[in-house]
């Protein structure tokens, strides 16, 4: 019989072993997705209930309890609770959130409060390396005195990038989106490149995944990314609902990645009508090196 004056610890080994075990989200498929929420949400309560056992089960609980943080407008309570931690002089989570999911449409109304409200508080996540931003007007928030730059800037750590119905008010406050030094994946989804003006911007150079879907000015978004020294080393490029106008383009901007390109989709559509139906094609790309 142990002597009650000793503890007995768990390895920490272990330790991590059995909250990445209660981490895995148990989905069943399921019409309604009631499942897939009711799953989740006991996931979410048994990660927090591990973080209270002791100390030494804190810190790996909160890795996987916070590394995954969405923030939309349409969930006010769940926002302001996580800004409420956020916000408190005693909170050590801004190094758990790699994954930040932002903003959101609400039918009916209008975010523009809760953009201005939240958006300056999150500048203290360093850690983030996937950001997801989706309904954002940040033309309107410059105007409110809260520039793209202050916003993008605190994020040096993000690898993938994925903006979704954005809006930016000019081409240099577009391109604070992607300065980040170790920016690898980038999605744009109908968001709006603004015309180019005679500021240089240096583009980025490590990208290695580029998906654009729906952009009708996309092109501007080729020209700069070839306007630089040296062109991006782009292996996986995929375009959605590309029109006819935009096939020179995308071909000069082939031409320009040279070998490192290996994977290339094309989801062709002729026209633009409002339900538009196209065409889609794949393409693969092999490269073989002589040596």
């Amino acid at each position: 019989m142990p002597h009650p004056g000793i503890h007995h610890a768990l390895p920490s080994e272990l330790v991590d072993v059995v909250i990445d075990h209660v981490s895995y989200a148990r989905y069943v498929e399921d019409e309604n997705f009631q499942v897939r929420r009711r799953q989740l949400g006991r996931r979410q309560q048994a990660l927090a209930r591990c973080s209270l056992v002791c100390r030494s089960w804190l810190i790996r609980s909160r890795f996987h309890l916070f590394g995954r943080v969405s923030l939309v407008p349409d969930k006010t309570e769940r926002s302001n609770a996580f800004m409420a931690i956020l916000d408190s002089p005693l909170s050590t989570i801004a190094s758990f959130v790699r994954h930040l999911v932002l903003g959101g449409a609400v039918w009916g109304a209008d975010t523009g409060e809760w953009q201005r409200a939240t958006l300056p508080r999150l500048k203290v996540l360093f850690a983030v390396e996937v950001l997801e931003i989706r309904w954002i007007d940040f033309a309107m928030l410059k105007s409110c005195g809260q520039g793209p730059a202050d916003f993008f800037d605190s994020f040096q750590m993000v690898k993938k990038l994925r903006l979704s119905l954005c809006n930016f008010g000019s081409f240099p406050d577009f391109a604070t989106a992607f300065s980040y030094p170790p920016l690898e994946e980038v999605s744009l989804d109908r968001v709006e490149v603004p015309a180019m003006d005679d500021t240089i911007i240096t583009p980025p150079s490590r990208i290695k995944s580029l998906q654009i879907h729906f952009i009708p000015t996309s092109t501007r978004m080729l020209t700069w990314l070839s306007s630089g020294g040296c062109t991006p080393s782009v292996q996986r490029l995929r375009f959605s609902l590309a029109t006819c106008e935009d096939l020179p383009h995308i071909g000069n901007f082939m031409r320009s990645l040279g070998p490192s390109l290996k994977h290339f989709e094309l989801a062709f559509c002729p026209w633009l009508e409002p339900d538009p139906q196209g065409t889609f094609v794949q393409f693969e790309i092999f490269i073989f090196v002589r040596t």
